[in-house]
């Protein structure tokens, strides 16, 4: 018996070499991620690597987790066995920059506007502002810097506040309690009591968050952050961009402080 679990464990994990070959191709077609989300193909493999990173720095402080390995009746993600229990991982980003043609700014009284933009037929480009006023001059100045160089303002972000980050954080978590809530009512009224929601014994919720520039605030926000207790998560987890030139691999992970 523990060698046919030892072996389904083997062939449910994604092997090395795949993995490897993932993050060359994520680091070539999009530097702002190592993960290959943007490619629906690879989404699947790239919820179960950051998982795997995620289990990498857990393990680190003494869980035990094994097992990892993708969920095609989502949701969860993404299941593992976290010091041995069965656990469902939902996992989803942290994200102020997904656009690919956007500029976002920070106005004089910390509110966000976004400058985004879409190329006609003949080559010329639409401009479209969204969210707080922001001076005319430079709405017109920042418009001549796109049509001049456009490919140069691809994705470009903005500082972090605290209080962006609590709005955006609290934002992901409702937003990912509330669609797996209601795919598990779904199904439920589906199939009746669904198998695998009667054997899990734990779920958890694991937010990537790529932007660089909260990397080194994290801990500093987060201590200083709440979360409404979401009610299909029993954990939330936040792990950061992984840091710049060590290897292996390591990733920032903290746990999010939740409040009923």
């Amino acid at each position: 018996m523990p060698d046919r679990k030892k072996k389904r464990c083997e062939e449910a994990a994604v092997d090395a070499e795949v993995l490897e070959e993932m993050q060359r191709i994520a680091e070539k077609s999009s530097p702002y991620s190592p993960y290959l989300d943007n490619i629906h193909d690879y989404r699947e493999l790239a919820e179960v690597e950051k998982v795997q990173d995620w289990a990498k720095e857990m393990e680190k402080v003494g869980y035990s987790i094994s097992c990892i390995r993708s969920n095609r009746d989502d949701p969860p993600d993404v299941l593992a066995r976290v010091d041995g229990k069965l656990v469902g991982i939902e996992v989803t980003d942290l994200v102020e920059y997904p656009k690919k043609h956007a500029i976002r700014f920070a106005t004089s009284d910390r509110r966000v506007t976004t400058l985004t933009w879409k190329k006609r037929q003949n080559g010329i480009l639409d401009f479209r502002w969204h969210g707080a006023e922001f001076d005319s001059d430079e709405k017109a100045k920042w418009e001549q810097e796109v049509r001049v160089s456009p490919d140069r303002y691809k994705g470009r972000g903005i500082e972090w506040t605290l209080e962006l980050f609590r709005t955006r954080l609290a934002d992901s978590v409702r937003t990912k309690d509330e669609k797996a809530g209601a795919k598990k009512a779904k199904r439920m009224r589906k199939d009746g009591v669904n198998a695998l929601d009667s054997r899990l014994q734990g779920s958890l919720l694991l937010i990537f968050t790529p932007e660089l520039y909260l990397q080194d605030h994290l801990a500093e926000y987060l201590d200083e952050t709440e979360v409404r207790a979401p009610e299909n998560f029993d954990r939330v987890f936040l792990m950061g961009h992984y840091v710049p030139g060590e290897r292996p691999r390591r990733h920032p992970v903290f746990e999010v402080r939740l409040t009923a």
